[in-house]
C-alpha cells in the first residue's frame, strides 16, 4: 500500500520495534502448541521486525528472518550477532523465490505485517508462503478484525460513567476524515482498508479483515484446520458464534498447509 513500505524504513518505527519485547497472549498459546515440533523444525519469521519473537524460536532445527525493511534486517543482524542457527535477510513475501518450495515447517507473520500490503498483494503473499510452507506445516499471523473497525469512527467512547479522553475523540475525528469508507463500514463488509493512525499517522493503509473471510483466503491459498486465537485473552476462539460477536483489535491465526 502507497506509503507504507517508506514507514517501516523511518527511524522512528525502527526504534519502536527495536524496543518491542514480549509475546503477546495468543503468541504464548500457539507457541506453546507448536513447542514439541520447535528442534526438528525449519522455520521462517516473516515480518520479523527488531527480532521480537526470534529469542523464542532460537531452539528450532533452522531459523530464518526476514523483513523488506534494510533497517529492521540490520537491527536483528546487530542484536543476534554470532548467535548460531539464525538467518537475517531483506526479502519481500510477495517474492520469496530464494527459499525453496516447501522448505518451511513453521511460519510466522505476526504483529499484522500481511496487513501492510494491498488485498491483490496479500493474496499473492498468502500463496507463496503456502509455497515454501511444508505440506501438513503450520502457518501462524495475526490480522486486523473488521469487527473492531466501527469503533475508531466513533464520536463518542460508549461508557458507563465518564466521557473518554479527548485526545481518543480528536483522534476519531481525524479518522473518519481520512477515511469516506467509515460512512458505510458494515458488518457485512469482508474487508476494508483504513488508515487507523498506526505509528503515529505514518502508516497510511491498513486492511480489517472479517474472520470468516480470512478462513477462505487460507482456504483458497492451500491451508485448512484454521484455529482462531483471542488478542484479548490468548485463548482459541471455540464457537462460529463467538467469533462473529468478536470485537478484538486483531486476531491470530493457526493453520495447516494441505
Amino acid at each position: 500500500m502507497n506509503g507504507n513500505k517508506e514507514a517501516f524504513e523511518s527511524e522512528e518505527i525502527i526504534a519502536y520495534y527495536k524496543a518491542y519485547e514480549g509475546l503477546q497472549k495468543p503468541e504464548r498459546t500457539i507457541l506453546g502448541l507448536l513447542r514439541p515440533l520447535l528442534n526438528d523444525a525449519r522455520v521462517l519469521d516473516i515480518g520479523v521486525g527488531g527480532g521480537r519473537t526470534t529469542m523464542f524460536l532460537t531452539d528450532a532445527r533452522e531459523y530464518v528472518g526476514i523483513d523488506s525493511s534494510a533497517g529492521m534486517i540490520k537491527v536483528c543482524q546487530e542484536k543476534y550477532l554470532g548467535t548460531a542457527n539464525l538467518r537475517f535477510l531483506v526479502c519481500d513475501v510477495r517474492d520469496m523465490r530464494v527459499f525453496a518450495n516447501e522448505r518451511y515447517d513453521i511460519i510466522l507473520f505476526s504483529f499484522n505485517g500481511i496487513d501492510y500490503i494491498s488485498h491483490t498483494d496479500r493474496l499473492l503473499a498468502l500463496r507463496e508462503i503456502r509455497r515454501v510452507c511444508k505440506t501438513k506445516g503450520s502457518f501462524v499471523f495475526s490480522s486486523h478484525n473488521i469487527h473492531y473497525a466501527p469503533r475508531h469512527f466513533r464520536k463518542f467512547q460508549v461508557l458507563p460513567i465518564r466521557w473518554p479522553p479527548w485526545h481518543h475523540i480528536l483522534a476519531n475525528m481525524k479518522r473518519r476524515k481520512l477515511n469516506p469508507v467509515s460512512r458505510s463500514l458494515t458488518a457485512r463488509d469482508k474487508y476494508a482498508i483504513i488508515n487507523d493512525g498506526a505509528a503515529n499517522w505514518k502508516i497510511k493503509s491498513t486492511y480489517y479483515i472479517d474472520p470468516q473471510y480470512q478462513i477462505t483466503q487460507l482456504r483458497d491459498a492451500g491451508f485448512n484446520d484454521v484455529h482462531i486465537f483471542s488478542l484479548n485473552t490468548g485463548l482459541e476462539i471455540s464457537t462460529e458464534k463467538e467469533l462473529q460477536e468478536n470485537c478484538d483489535f486483531w486476531l491470530y491465526y493457526l493453520c495447516q498447509a494441505f
